[in-house]
């Protein structure tokens, strides 16, 4: 079994700059690996020690995302996909999806696709479904576990918000990986060995047969303006239980009064 995860690396905070072109400065930015896609390496390293298989990491981005492929690989990845080319600058998620996409057919496909839910700095959580579009691909969101993987068929639970939910989806697939459920793999000696010394394959447009569409203006998103949104401040009362009820009634029938 081939399992891709599609991993990225995100400001750690809010306090970040943007360049010119309303881009985030993710050099000048603290970075993590977004949390998400921590849970999906954690699960696809559980398949890998029960089911057996390869995992490869793939992360698009500028050349300190390699940071968060050497995580990866103290996870369990085998190996290391850097999608790193001015090219690549400026893409939404439908011109990320489509590097991304070519890029797991070029290094050899995938029976399954793992990636986070959303990522921290985006939210669009548009990415993964995207690329099962691209590769033609089965696709579930939000995943907690992956129970039972069955000939071609992956057993899942999903949560909804305020449920789960049991799912079979025919593989090959794209799952996104609810946060929060799943524990991160916690590095040994061995692993962290291993991650030192794996090698990164950089993949730039031309390696994907893509040089002549660049981000910036091949994605249809485009940013027009950004600002910084102003908290509204409004009188509030801390009131206790005895003396609430009535002063909240009161204030409800004055309003209604004055209607």
């Amino acid at each position: 079994m081939r399992i891709i995860v599609l991993v990225k690396q995100v400001p750690r905070d809010f306090n970040v700059s943007l360049n010119r072109d309303f881009t985030v400065n993710r050099e000048a930015a603290q970075r993590i690996t977004n949390p998400a896609d921590v849970s999906a390496l954690a699960i696809a390293a559980g398949i890998k020690k029960r089911y057996g298989g390869v995992i490869a990491c793939i992360t698009m981005g500028p050349a300190s995302a390699a940071e968060c492929l050497r995580e990866a690989a103290t996870a369990g990845a085998d190996e290391l996909y850097h999608l790193c080319d001015s090219a690549f600058a400026g893409s939404d998620t439908l011109m990320t999806a489509l590097y991304l996409g070519t890029a797991i057919r070029v290094t050899g496909g995938a029976d399954l696709i793992l990636c986070g839910r959303h990522a921290i700095d985006g939210e669009t959580g548009q990415v993964g479904p995207e690329v099962s579009v691209m590769l033609n691909m089965s696709c579930i969101t939000h995943i907690t576990d992956i129970t039972d993987i069955r000939s071609d068929t992956l057993i899942c639970n999903r949560f909804t918000g305020y449920e789960t939910q049991l799912f079979s989806v025919k593989m090959p697939a794209v799952a996104t990986v609810y946060d929060f459920f799943v524990a991160p793999i916690l590095p040994s000696i061995a692993t962290m060995r291993k991650a030192a010394s794996l090698p990164i394959k950089v993949l730039t447009a031309k390696d994907l047969d893509l040089s002549s569409v660049t981000g910036r203006g091949n994605s249809p998103t485009k940013v027009e303006r950004v600002y910084i949104k102003e908290r509204v401040r409004r009188n509030a009362a801390m009131l206790v239980p005895e003396e609430g009820i009535k002063k909240i009634a009161d204030i409800l029938t004055a309003g209604i009064k004055k209607q």
